[in-house]
């Protein structure tokens, strides 16, 4: 699929598991017909950034991350939020899930 400038198509797992601050499930891809590396970070309920990534290339993906600080068990509702790396008004925020076993 053919993206758009100004425009970009991310997957990723709208669930993620975690032991501890590491993940056990989580996937993001910047698909390889998207522009530019992407970066992205987790927001919880409050707004506070559980995690920032470094940039991700076209056709490439991150599937572990480990959280800035060590969460209580349980599962929160959080916001990735995705975007350009270079071009920095592109942003998207999406729903996604965490759950934390241990």
């Amino acid at each position: 699929a053919l993206v758009e400038k100004g425009k970009m198509n991310v997957n990723y797992s709208s669930c993620a598991i975690f032991k501890g601050k590491v993940s056990e499930s989580f996937n993001i891809k910047n698909i390889k017909n998207n522009h530019y590396p992407i970066v992205f970070e987790i927001l919880n309920e409050n707004g506070d950034c559980l995690y920032q990534s470094k940039k991700i290339q076209p056709g490439y993906e991150m599937s572990q991350i480990e959280l800035k600080k060590e969460l209580p068990k349980g599962t929160y509702n959080c916001k990735l939020k995705v975007g350009y790396a270079e071009e920095g008004n592109v942003f998207s925020a999406f729903p996604i899930t965490i759950e934390v076993r241990e």
